[in-house]
Formats: C-alpha cells, structure tokens, sequence
C-alpha cells in the first residue's frame, strides 16, 4: 500500500512541477524590469563553446579594403538547373522568391531539382484554394531523412507536407495562430521539426520558436525570450531597456531573431537580448554567446527626437573556425545615413574583425572572387549541413562576367572550370546555384 501511494505522490509531483515550469515560460510573478537571462551566470560564461562577439570595441578598428574569397572558402561549386518550358523559375530571369537545398534535392519557386546534376524532377505540390493546395507560399524545407518537403503557406496559416516527388500527404497547423508569421523550418533529428516565427510584434516572442513532432503533431519545446520576464501585459513593456514604441498601439522591436544550421544543431541570436543559443540534439535551448549591441540602441530621448539608430541582423553563419555576422545601422536625424558591415569572428583566437565598404546594400560589398574570378557577389543566404552557403547567380549575369574579360584571364583549373561551365548558359537561362565550401 505504501508502495502505491509513494508511486502516487512521485507522479503527482512530476506533473505539478512540468506545469510550473511550462508556466514559468510565458510569465512569471516578478516584475523586475531587466533581462534575467542565464547568459549573466558565469558558469555559463565559462564553458567551452561561448561567443562573445564585441561588437563596440570592433567598431574602432575597422579594415578596409577588398575581402577575398580565399580567405573563407575553399572551392565554389557550380549546378546549372536544367531550363524548360516546364522548369523556369522566377520567370527564368528575374530572380527568386525561396529555395532550400538538401543533400538530394534543390526546390526554387516550387521546382524541384536534383541537388547533384540540377535536373528537372518536377513541381511541388500545386496553386489552388483545395486542401492540398497552397495560395502564397513563403517558406520551404526538406528532410532527407523523412523524404519529405515542408511548405508554409503564409496566406492562411497551414503548413503542407508533401513527399520528395512533390506529391501531397498531410497538412500541419492549419488554425492562425499554429501557422501563421512562419520565417523558418528546420528539420531535426527523430522526427522533430523546429519552426521559427517573424519578429516586430511583441506576441510572436512569447512562443518565438516550436519544436514540433511528426509523428504525434504535438509541440514539444518552445522558447521564450527571456527579456519578457516579470511583463504581464505588452503596456509594462514600454520602457524595457531592449524595446522602443513604434506608433500609438503596441511596442515593436527593430529587428528580428535569426536562426541558422550548424552541424547536426540549430543556433539563433535572440534579438532582445543580444543572446547566441544552440538547440542540441536532446532540444534543449542552451545559451553559448553574446552580440554587443546592447549599448548601441536608440535611446527613449533619441527615438521622441525621431533620431533613431538601427542596428539590422542581416545573416548570421557558422564554420568550425568562425561565426561571420552581417549588419547595417541606419540613422534618421540628424541626416539620413546608413552603414553596412561584415563581422568575422575567430572562435580560436576570441577577436572580432570587421570589414566595411560604407554601401547602402551588403549585397554590394566589395568582395575579390580569387578562387575562380565569377561573379564576385556576397554569397549570404543559408548554411546546411554540409557547411556550404549558397547563392543563386543569373545566367545573364555569369555571362556578362565572361564578356567583360579576356578569356585568356581564366587560366588555373578552377578558372577553366568556371568559364566552361559559363559557356554551356544561354542569357535566359535559369539560374546557377553556387555552393561555398566553407574553409
């Protein structure tokens, strides 16, 4: 009997203590205005994996000059996808809207190629207002694992899956609040999905990311920032120290998380509190660095002058020696000004370098393409687990690259290479994916 009543009180008490603890996440009873993050505790601070990226103290030595692709990367990889009738995306030239790339697979505005020869293998899914269909889609991804393609449509909030021949098989979250303001979708090991929402409203950062099971559909983690700590309602939120109000309703945050693959695990930056977190195998939410930029945001006074100083997250991404940051700050008063800057991070020596070239877009920083003399564009967008970045070029533009040199200036291997695989393109054909083998 005894036996039976202690097995009683043991399950009773798991039970309160997991509501008191998913309670905890969406709010708690202190109303201390302050982030109380874990990243302020020093064994956190001292464990082996921490960033800490000094973003004020970079500022002051700045490097100019060009940035050299060599520097990064290894080689370029270049997959023509194969033009059609049937294949064309964005209109063939005129850019595109998403893509993702496995290790099988490369889907652009809803085509599917094959991610080794770029071989038209056909649509995903199709448009339509059935079920099975989708009106706006405005995120993608894919698992290899599974051999299936995940397809947010942002139109009315539900998540399509479908197999790896673009065949539908169910629908995920059709309600608002389950599928809508999707930014991203990662997939995670043993069936687990991780999905990220957009930032701006505040409510988004209650439930900023979920990791969900595909197999019982049920959310099992979910992170909340911990700057919202001890706020009841979005009003005790005005004056916290990493938020200003924007317009008369509710308070808005300039920025936006953002999330990227590293390895077999998942980082992000939290925005609002400049903090770098892993989500590891076992889907716990650890906390392993720091963005300065705490210090450097609008100030109350500066924001009712309308002198606002934006710092903007543009792309963050990881390789086993470096974290590489993008950003800009954009200033209103008392002229409109904005700077852009490419942050290099060396996990091995703790230093942070900064390059800049004081342009409007990063896009169109000047980088030295000295592994293959391409087209010299940054080349941010997304990590997978191959640790490669990848950027799609336009035929037009790989062929205007030819045209403006002497082919006698292409002449180690890579070079021949790259101008060989220029010469295969027609102007309008579809675009080229290049991969960047991280160093």
């Amino acid at each position: 009997m005894y036996k039976n009543i202690f097995s009683w009180i043991l399950k009773r008490s798991t039970i309160i203590i997991m509501v008191a603890f998913l309670s905890s996440c969406a709010q708690s009873s202190s109303k201390k205005k302050e982030d109380r993050s874990v990243l302020n505790d020093n064994k956190v601070k001292n464990q082996k994996e921490w960033f800490d990226l000094k973003i004020e103290e970079s500022l002051n030595n700045i490097e100019r000059g060009k940035k050299r692709y060599s520097e990064i990367f290894v080689d370029i990889e270049y997959v023509p996808l194969e033009t059609t009738s049937e294949s064309l995306i964005g209109g063939g030239r005129h850019g595109i809207q998403y893509y993702t790339v496995t290790s099988k697979n490369i889907v652009v505005d809803q085509k599917i190629f094959d991610r080794n020869t770029g071989r038209y293998l056909g649509d995903l899914l199709r448009m339509g207002q059935g079920p099975e269909e989708y009106i706006y889609p405005d995120v993608v991804a894919g698992n290899d694992e599974r051999q299936e393609f995940y397809l947010h449509d942002g139109s009315i909030g539900k998540m399509l899956i479908a197999d790896y021949n673009g065949k539908y098989k169910e629908t995920l979250g059709r309600a608002r609040e389950q599928g809508n303001s999707f930014k991203k979708i990662y997939s995670l090991s043993d069936s687990n999905i991780l999905i990220t929402r957009g930032g701006g409203d505040l409510r988004n950062y209650r439930n900023n990311h979920q990791i969900i099971n595909l197999n019982s559909k049920a959310v099992i983690n979910q992170y909340c920032s911990s700057a919202l700590n001890g706020y009841n309602t979005e009003e005790e939120l005005y004056n916290h120290k990493y938020i200003f109000k924007w317009g008369g309703g509710n308070p808005f945050v300039v920025g936006d998380d953002r999330y990227w693959s590293f390895g077999d695990k998942v980082r992000f930056y939290d925005f609002l509190t400049d903090s770098i977190y892993s989500v590891g195998k076992d889907l716990r939410v650890i906390p392993i660095g720091v963005l300065g930029f705490a210090n450097m945001r609008t100030t109350s006074e500066q924001f009712a002058d309308n002198a606002l100083l934006k710092w903007n997250i543009m792309n963050i991404f990881e390789t086993s020696d470096h974290i590489i940051v993008s950003f800009k700050h954009t200033r209103y008063k008392p002229e409109y000004s904005s700077q852009t800057y490419l942050l290099t991070y060396s996990k091995k020596e703790g230093i942070s370098r900064i390059t800049t070239k004081g342009k409007d877009k990063f896009e169109e920083t000047d980088y030295e393409n000295d592994i293959d003399k391409g087209v010299s564009d940054q080349p941010v967008s997304s990590i997978w687990k191959e640790q490669s970045l990848y950027s799609f070029v336009s035929a037009e533009t790989i062929k205007a690259r030819i045209e403006e040199e002497d082919s006698n200036v292409f002449t180690t291997e890579a070079e021949k290479r790259f101008k060989a695989m220029a010469d295969t393109l027609e102007a309008d054909d579809n675009h080229v994916l290049a991969i960047y083998h991280f160093r």
